[in-house]
């Protein structure tokens, strides 16, 4: 056995000699009076192995403290521990707006595998997009993205994504057709559509990816508006788009953009 292997196994004894002494320690600082000491250690709960986190992170859940709470939550979703999924969904409408953000971000890690323990979850976070605070329906978002919807929550999760297309902050909607490039779903093909418009140059660059992304050519007259916007980078996602899409007025538009060998967006073309 080299020197190199014989210190990587050392290590690694070491390490799991070390765990249960760790879990331990943090075990008794979450009986600590100190609600800052409770706080420390209901972050260290993320470090540790999940199955030993698991019954303390349920302790810590019910501290009196709500920071303590809060940072078991941001554990118990750095964790992904989905089988928490239920007690962080009783609270998802009643906390404060800073608590229903972390809720909202954890419960956006927790990807359980059966449709049964997803639906909750995605239902939740589907209806965190109407939330009063920016914050949390940024987060809600961003738990939405990437991740593979449970069939039956499928057209409702991507409708209230798509009703963010609206929304008055540029960032969130943009945010939103993100988030519908991702799911990729024709269903959301109007929603995109009816936002070529939009006075954000960074969301209708958003938009231009997410048509595309449906793969459905009834966007392309869509796409085609876009081909001809004022901002450079929506013009070439436009055109990049318009070739992904194979649309017969698309040739002529991409091969007039090509003609032009001074025009920067001829690559994208290309």
């Amino acid at each position: 056995m080299s020197r190199v292997v014989a210190a990587l196994v050392l290590l690694v004894a070491r390490v799991a000699m070390a765990a249960p002494a760790e879990s331990a320690r943090i075990e008794t600082e979450l009986s600590a009076r100190e609600a800052i000491r409770r706080v420390r250690a209901a972050r260290e709960l993320s470090g540790i192995d999940p199955e030993a986190a698991r019954p303390l992170l349920r302790t810590a859940l019910e501290d009196i403290d709500p920071d303590v709470r809060a940072a078991a939550t941001i554990s118990a979703g750095q964790l992904e521990l989905a089988d928490l999924a239920p007690i962080l969904l009783g609270r998802a409408q009643s906390a404060t707006p800073q608590l229903r953000e972390v809720i909202v971000e954890a419960l956006g890690h927790m990807r359980p595998a059966s449709e049964s323990e997803a639906r909750p979850i995605e239902l939740a976070l589907a209806r965190a997009l109407t939330d009063a605070e920016m914050g949390v329906r940024v987060a809600a978002l961003r738990g939405l993205t990437e991740r593979k919807l449970a069939a039956a929550t499928r057209s409702s999760v991507i409708e209230a994504i798509a009703a963010c297309l609206s929304d008055e902050r540029p960032e969130l909607r943009r945010a939103a057709a993100e988030a519908l490039e991702w799911i990729a779903e024709p269903l959301a093909l109007h929603a995109l559509a009816a936002r070529v418009d939009d006075p954000s140059p960074e969301v209708r660059f958003a938009v231009a990816r997410a048509l595309g992304a449906l793969g459905d050519p009834r966007a392309a007259p869509a796409v085609a508006r876009l081909a001809g916007d004022s901002a450079e980078e929506v013009r070439g996602a436009a055109i990049a788009t318009l070739g992904l899409l194979g649309d017969p007025s698309a040739t002529a538009r991409l091969t007039a953009t090509l003609e032009r060998p001074r025009d920067p967006l001829a690559g994208a073309a290309a």
